[in-house]
């Protein structure tokens, strides 16, 4: 069974409930409720989900494409229903010789900046956000602080950003995503706590001709020592289900 440990190493988090998905999932799911509810999906809380979802399946797509288009990470995640707090769980599992597979799981905040913020970025991160949810919720370094940055937004230097927060010092890791070209899905994902890392450029058509599956997959007690995945056995789930979204509600209420 992969289950994995969180900060309080008495708690475990049940990793068999519900299926697990790739960041390319994620985002044709999303895709699909945006042909159905349109902008309703950029401003309306009952979206939030989604465009937090969506966020979050970019950040991996840029871990792939870190790790070289590794096809052996795997990266899945799905949303977080134990709690308020964090919006997501991310995982993807391990190969260790002579041990059983094991899940490297990270738990992910998705906080909002666009145009209509009432301060600058690295304010706004500082001290609207980093300092509330580290103090209230405990996040620690299994924790990604993710901005998503509203495509109208400018955002300083990477540079900037990480002196602004030294005063805070979080521990958590904190990186933002956003758009980079008008017209084709292009966007940016950048770290910018505790270290700058470099900027990749994240092509999402381009992706998702490429990034390997399966994209659903449920995960089961087992001993084995390798990893392997039966396409044919994909667990089927909608794109309701996916952002555990009332389809009934939604459809009569747009």
């Amino acid at each position: 069974m992969l289950q994995f440990k969180r900060r309080d190493e008495k708690y475990l988090y049940n990793s068999i409930k519900r299926p697990w998905h790739s960041p390319i999932k994620i985002l044709n799911a999303g895709i699909k409720l945006y042909d159905i509810f349109g902008d309703a999906i950029d401003n309306r809380g009952e979206f939030q989900r989604v465009r937090e979802g969506k966020a979050v399946a970019i950040m991996l797509l840029g871990f792939y494409l870190k790790d070289n288009r590794n096809p052996k990470n795997k990266q899945y995640m799905q949303y977080y229903d134990e709690g308020s707090s964090p919006d997501y769980v991310t995982m993807y599992p391990t190969e260790v010789p002579n041990k059983p597979i094991e899940g490297v799981f990270f738990e992910v905040e998705v906080v909002e900046f666009g145009k209509h913020s009432e301060t600058d970025f690295i304010n706004f991160l500082a001290t609207k956000k980093l300092s509330v949810l580290e103090s209230k919720k405990g996040y620690d370094e299994k924790t990604h602080i993710l901005c998503d940055v509203s495509k109208t937004t400018l955002v300083p230097p990477a540079h900037q950003i990480n002196e602004g927060l030294k005063k805070i010092n979080p521990k958590s890791q904190v990186l933002y995503v956003g758009r980079t070209t008008p017209d084709r899905p292009v966007y940016s994902l950048v770290s910018v706590w505790p270290k700058v890392g470099r900027q990749e450029s994240i092509d999402l058509e381009a992706l998702s001709r490429t990034y390997p599956g399966p994209h659903n997959v449920r995960f089961k007690k087992s001993s084995k020592k390798f990893i392997g995945f039966e396409r044919s056995k994909e667990p089927t789930i909608n794109e309701f289900e996916i952002f555990g979204l009332n389809e009934s509600y939604l459809r009569k209420k747009y």
